[in-house]
């Protein structure tokens, strides 16, 4: 075998290969960038919902403001939904800790009949237990966004979050029952 053609075979295939790695390359940037995109427009419209949440604790917000707030987050995470697949839940759970400091208009994303109902009065408990959460939220899809690997964001789910605080998830089932009334 001439050695000239295995040298020449060898020199054509790593040009191939390099031409396909460069062309992904391009691809996997352009995909990376499109991923920073949505986790940048997510996380902003959360904190958007986050600075509401903490101006709540000094002032009764109002419900329209509230609606729109939770309305971004949840058209941010439609939007992107594509690009992030884990957008859905996280779009559910920031509802879910909105909802449930809020109230009324914290539901805004699910009904538009909410709009204009009263926000809940300001408990500090339930505002931590929601602030800290939406604060969790943000450092979760934050950390995941750089990595080209992570395009799927792990949340404890918001339900999952504030069960410890809850004093009827550990009431057993058979009490609540026997004190529904007849």
């Amino acid at each position: 075998m001439d050695l000239s053609l295995v040298v020449s075979l060898v020199s054509a295939i790593v040009s191939v290969v390099a031409l396909v790695v460069s062309t992904r390359q391009h691809l996997w940037a352009k995909s990376l960038d499109r991923a920073m995109e949505a986790t940048d427009a997510v996380v902003d419209a959360i904190q958007d919902l986050r600075e509401a949440v903490w101006a709540a604790a000094r002032q009764t917000p109002n419900p329209e403001v509230i609606a729109e707030r939770i309305y971004r987050v949840d058209r941010e995470c439609r939007h992107y939904a594509s690009v992030l697949p884990g957008l859905g839940a996280v779009r559910h759970s920031v509802r879910e800790a909105a909802g449930n400091y809020f109230g009324g208009a914290g539901g805004y994303a699910v009904s538009p009949q909410l709009k204009d109902v009263p926000v809940s009065a300001h408990d500090p408990y339930w505002w931590d237990i929601s602030l800290t959460y939406l604060d969790y939220v943000v450092h979760q899809l934050s950390r995941g966004k750089w990595s080209s690997k992570r395009r799927n964001a792990t949340l404890i789910p918001f339900d999952q979050w504030r069960r410890d605080e809850d004093e009827g998830h550990h009431v057993p089932l058979s009490v609540l029952t026997a004190q529904l009334p007849d």
